[in-house]
């Protein structure tokens, strides 16, 4: 009867270790999107900041950031119209990201940051 318990308690205790693993490993991921994320948002405003406001009107920035924190970037500048410089934007854009689920938003229109990420 001894050894039947001793059997349960084993196994009952393997049981939690491989729960725990799975816990660290979201935690793990949670961390790698996090990291991810905020390169992304640091390349984002570089780019703003530094070669973006060297353009001339009409310009756009778009962005999408997907489910692991990293980014697509599309920019216009030199457009007709404003409209047609976010157009641009958007499509550039679509063509670079990298999963379907994530979507593109505009982020900056002319020198002004419209959408924060």
């Amino acid at each position: 009867m001894k050894s039947i318990f001793s059997t349960f308690v084993i196994t009952i205790s393997l049981i939690g270790l491989v729960s725990c693993a799975d816990k660290g490993s979201q935690t793990k991921n949670q961390k790698m999107y996090t990291s991810y994320k905020n390169q992304s948002i640091q390349y984002v405003n570089d780019l703003y900041n530094t070669k973006y406001k060297t353009f001339k009107k009409y310009k756009a920035i778009a962005v999408s950031i997907d489910s692991m924190g990293k980014c697509s970037i599309g920019y216009s500048f030199h457009a007709k119209t404003q409209a047609k410089a976010n157009k641009m934007a958007i499509k550039k854009c679509n063509a670079y990201k990298r999963t379907a689920e994530s979507t593109c938003k505009i982020y900056a229109v002319g020198d002004k940051i419209i959408h924060p990420l």
